[in-house]
């Protein structure tokens, strides 16, 4: 009877970890089926009539999914209704690009903000966007890294697709109630180091898991971008998960 149990315990976790996988869309049908990408760029993103070749990427993966959300040419934005980040992170891992990735991601991070209206005579407005990072619904709870290996990087890119640097950014994690700062670099990012960042949940039901960023930023669209970093190797971390935001100021 006992080896009976441990069969069916042990099939149960294989069925289990088999349907989180099977959830989980490949590349090729994001890129080919849902986005229709190939019809711009190729059937794996060579290219051609004018269209840009996006195969082995050079971009890193916050710039390639800042892009697919706000364009600066002519191709069209995709919104997260038509494929998620983690969806454009395995499209980005199926077409090479250069930054290692974890696909699926196994944290997925939701970003919710307002439209900011400017008051007369400012350049700009006040943004404030609620953080949740989550287990992502294709991962189990032990294919999230420690707390401690874990970091995050938070990216703003503008309309123009040109990064803000020396761009503010505050920041209050889930259950505090101090605010601390970022300041972005030349490429428009920052880090928050291992061990430092936002708390992994399960759900997103309370305000222990939801933290809060907020920013001043000029009038338009401004792409947000937040990555959580596997630090379990430091000298080459790794993607494992991402969100992203439009956030406008009229």
């Amino acid at each position: 009877m006992k080896t009976l149990t441990s069969v069916g315990l042990l099939l149960l976790a294989l069925l289990t970890v088999l349907s989180a996988q099977q959830a989980a869309p490949s590349g090729e049908e994001v890129y080919v089926d849902r986005l229709g990408c190939w019809n711009c760029h190729g059937k794996t993103g060579q290219g051609g009539g004018g269209s840009a070749n996006i195969a082995k990427t050079p971009l890193p993966l916050r710039r390639f999914v800042s892009y697919v959300r706000l364009p600066s040419k002519e191709m069209p934005p995709f919104a997260d209704m038509l494929a998620s980040d983690a969806e454009l992170a395995i499209v980005y891992r199926w077409l090479d690009g250069v930054e290692a990735t974890r696909t699926p991601p196994p944290i997925t991070i939701e970003l919710n903000s307002a439209t900011a209206a400017r008051a007369d005579g400012l350049a700009r407005a006040d943004v404030g966007v609620a953080l949740t990072a989550l287990v992502a619904e294709t991962a189990l709870a032990a294919d999230v890294p420690a707390a401690a290996a874990l970091g995050y990087r938070v990216t703003l890119i503008s309309n123009a697709n040109v990064p803000l640097a020396n761009q503010r950014v505050d920041y209050q994690l889930a259950g505090r109630e101090d605010w601390s700062t970022l300041t972005t670099g030349e490429h428009g990012d920052a880090l928050l180091s291992p061990g430092r960042g936002f708390v992994v949940a399960m759900t997103p039901d309370t305000d222990k898991t939801r933290a809060r960023l907020r920013m001043a930023l000029p009038a338009g669209k401004t792409a947000l971008v937040v990555e959580a970093l596997d630090y379990t190797t430091p000298a080459a971390p790794v993607v494992v998960g991402i969100g992203t935001a439009i956030l406008k100021v009229d």
